[in-house]
């Protein structure tokens, strides 16, 4: 089978979800507490299932060739910039459930 030129239409979509849905955290998190928290609560619940889904389907998924900078440490940096996103991201997800396990919020 031969490598793809794309990423997987599933893979893009589930992308752009975590992009939103982050992005609709970040602002409810930043209005000064003017928002209710069940909604911040529960994106980032619905963050979390789309970046597990996401994980899934990037690793069952044949992937398109990776661009090549020329340089090996570039190709190796970019590679692991990517996985530390998404530890990041779990990372984020994981102290918003223990502030809110915390705050006895759940």
């Amino acid at each position: 089978m031969k490598t793809p030129t794309r990423y997987h239409p599933l893979l893009v979509t589930l992308h752009w979800l975590t992009v939103l849905l982050m992005l609709g955290a970040g602002f409810l998190s930043e209005s000064g507490g003017n928002s209710p928290i069940n909604i911040h609560m529960m994106l980032g619940s619905i963050l979390l299932m789309v970046m597990i889904t996401r994980l899934i389907v990037r690793f069952i998924t044949k992937q398109p060739a990776q661009a090549d900078t020329g340089n090996a440490l570039f190709n190796k940096l970019c590679e692991w910039m990517h996985y530390g996103l998404y530890l990041a991201a779990f990372f984020i997800l994981g102290m918003g459930a223990l502030i809110a396990n915390k705050r006895n919020l759940f």
